[in-house]
């Protein structure tokens, strides 16, 4: 599986026109931020609840609604 972050580095160089396909990457980036919280920072506690499973179904989230550039480098 491609990581979270090769994924929103795709998304954010992907051809996104609306406020709500920008909203999705920007929901995407801070759960990813509030994920390595979550694993690195653990006495901070995250703004909200997050986990793999949640990144994955944002992720399907984002991809569902955006035309994902794919690298060359990502299968």
């Amino acid at each position: 599986a491609i990581p979270h972050e090769k994924r929103l580095e795709q998304a954010q160089k992907s051809d996104i026109v609306t406020a709500s396909q920008r909203r999705l990457v920007d929901e995407y980036e801070k759960m990813i931020k509030e994920f390595r919280v979550s694993l690195f920072a653990q006495e901070i506690k995250t703004a909200f609840p997050v986990s793999v499973k949640r990144l994955d179904k944002k992720w399907d989230e984002v991809r569902g609604n955006i035309e994902i550039i794919r690298d060359s480098s990502c299968k």
